[in-house]
């Protein structure tokens, strides 16, 4: 098994030399001289960590097609077990037969992760994943590219050659000269006068490899005057801060003033989170943002476009925004933490969902939640931030009268839980195709009432016990008959919810429709401390039946702990072996 590990430069903060279009090169390379090669690649998003394996799970089934998609007649076993498997597993395990098969089908196997940044114990699961523990596997090679270098263990077990990559100079002149040319009107300045170059060697040299965002208005010769002046008088620490925040002092004395800073904190707030917006999307969420043009005028998607195009690249197809310097997104993530921001984003969110039209309910058919999607774009981010929000913002009181006016309609709550259930809307082609895979229209759980869904939302401890104090039912049941006990003790790393409800009376012998106990739920699902809560309150431990014991014994060691503590008996491996064959 061949790896190779490639980073950016340690000197740099955040590294933007380029890593995916190298990976993009090794691709084209090997398919120009490997005929019998079979070639996957994965891009990771910067939002979403790789903190274990299972963490490697969509690369996997990822890398999985696309090398069953370059297999000219794949054989009846590779294609049953590729039913069967949504994920890889150990290769000591006998679910490994997919990935085992796949890979034979060629000479040899190039795998390509780009932008991982995974913990060790991560990289050392993946790699014995795809290579078992034979090192020497000549048939896989693995390419991963990362900001960041790997574990020293990892050098020492796999012996990978690594390459530490920067932007070189003559890359960082053409990169400043094509942005400011662009602006200027300078573009054809070629070539470079000399005095104009020596300033540009002065911030090269400063800037150690790193691509910066770049003020877009003036002559070139004051932009460069401007970039040195801020490099040569702040610490290397406080020089992605100050190349960002001279990037942005242009922008605010524009004609919209602070508005298009807003937008940026936007699109960079959704894409931390890992969403990338649309145009139309971001248009119509602004009103309810109090952004406006001015006399109150709604802006428009080249509004949008116009105020953005300095600082956001647009994907070619759907119009997608991401903010294009990796520098300028990390410090408007870090002026987003230091503001309000989140507060106000989930108070018009809530303000958005509480809307007529979503007031009638959900809709009736895979193809009239397309219509609500393709009229109300941002409802699929206004629908998944709620829960996200609710419970990082310091401030929950400010929310309240949003969230309760929302909850008042039964209509905006099923509303809400189809979004928030259903395939995250960016067009018609992927929608339909995901949706032609799965059905998820119609996956929301169905009558719930405004304790219910307050329960629902992670940290939505102040929404319940609002509304318990305005009387609301504890038992009000759901249309599977489950308590908003049952919906708070699924709630994982979240108890605080659960503790409110018991402390107003909620019963802990409850039981729906489908036998389910607000204990049997939360010794699968939800927080350990959720466990404690509902066994302090009474519940009874004995009620948990065998298959239940199973589930938590394969999901929840800490939780075994616990109840192996108070004397539960869990099946031996035997019983749990029997049970899923039964099963």
């Amino acid at each position: 098994m061949v790896h190779f590990y490639r980073h950016g430069s340690a000197n740099s903060q955040l590294a933007a030399t380029g890593k995916t279009y190298i990976s993009s090169l090794v691709v084209d390379h090997v398919s120009s001289k490997e005929s019998r090669s079979g070639i996957a690649v994965f891009y990771f998003d910067d939002s979403h960590p790789q903190y274990n394996v299972a963490d490697f799970g969509f690369a996997f089934r990822s890398v999985s097609r696309q090398l069953m998609a370059q297999t000219i007649d794949p054989p009846t076993d590779i294609l049953n077990l590729a039913e069967k498997y949504s994920a890889f597993f150990s290769l000591d395990e006998g679910e490994s037969g997919l990935w085992s098969l796949i890979t034979s089908s060629f000479e040899s196997v190039f795998v390509v992760f780009d932008a991982a940044n995974a913990s060790e114990a991560a990289l050392k699961d993946m790699l014995v994943c795809l290579g078992g523990n034979d090192v020497q596997n000549s048939r896989l090679h693995i390419l991963i590219t990362s900001r960041y270098p790997p574990p020293r263990s990892l050098l020492r077990t796999y012996k990978l050659p690594t390459i530490v990559t920067r932007a070189s100079d003559d890359d960082l002149m053409t990169y400043i000269m094509h942005e400011l040319g662009d602006v200027s009107g300078e573009k054809h300045l070629y070539p470079i006068p000399k005095d104009v170059r020596e300033a540009m060697s002065d911030i090269i040299e400063m800037l150690d490899g790193i691509f910066p965002p770049l003020p877009r208005f003036g002559a070139i010769s004051d932009t460069l005057n401007e970039l040195a002046q801020v490099l040569s008088n702040v610490p290397s620490s406080e020089k992605s801060k100050a190349l960002s925040q001279l990037a942005l002092s242009h922008i605010e004395k524009a004609e919209h003033e602070k508005n298009p800073i807003q937008v940026l904190h936007l699109v960079s707030t959704l894409e931390e989170i890992g969403y990338k917006p649309t145009i139309p999307q971001i248009v119509d969420f602004l009103p309810f943002l109090g952004l406006y043009k001015k006399e109150d005028n709604d802006y428009t998607t080249h509004d949008v476009a116009n105020m953005c195009a300095h600082f956001v690249s647009f994907g070619t197809w759907t119009q997608a925004m991401r903010i294009r310097s990796p520098l300028l997104q990390s410090h408007l993530c870090e002026e987003v933490s230091k503001s309000n921001t989140k507060g106000t984003m989930l108070r018009a969110a809530l303000s958005y969902l509480s809307q007529e039209d979503f007031q009638r309910g959900a809709c009736t058919s895979s193809a009239s939640l397309k219509k609500r999607f393709q009229t109300h774009p941002f409802l699929p981010f206004a629908a998944r931030i709620i829960s996200l929000y609710t419970s990082r913002v310091p401030h929950q009181q400010e929310a309240l009268d949003d969230f309760l006016r929302f909850a008042s309609h039964r209509g905006s709550i099923d509303s809400y839980l189809q979004a928030a259930d259903a395939w995250l809307y960016q067009d018609d082609d992927s929608y339909d195709e995901l949706e032609s895979a799965e059905q998820r229209w119609a996956y929301f759980p169905r009558g719930y009432g405004p304790l219910h869904v307050a329960a629902h939302i992670v940290g939505g401890r102040l929404f319940v016990k609002a509304l318990l104090q305005q009387g609301e039912d504890v038992e009000a049941q759901s249309g599977n008959g489950q308590t908003a006990l049952h919906v708070a003790a699924g709630i994982e790393d979240e108890s605080e919810t659960a503790r409110t409800l018991l402390e107003y009376g909620a019963s802990v012998s409850a039981v729906d429709d489908d036998g389910e106990t607000p204990l049997s739920i939360a010794v699968v699902e939800g927080d350990l401390e959720t466990v404690k809560l509902l066994v302090e309150f009474g519940a009874d431990i004995g009620s948990l039946d065998t298959s239940i014991l199973v589930e938590c014994a394969e999901e929840r060691r800490d939780v075994v702990e616990y109840l192996t503590g108070l004397g539960v008996n869990f099946p031996d491996e035997d019983q749990m072996d029997e049970d899923d064959e039964e099963a």
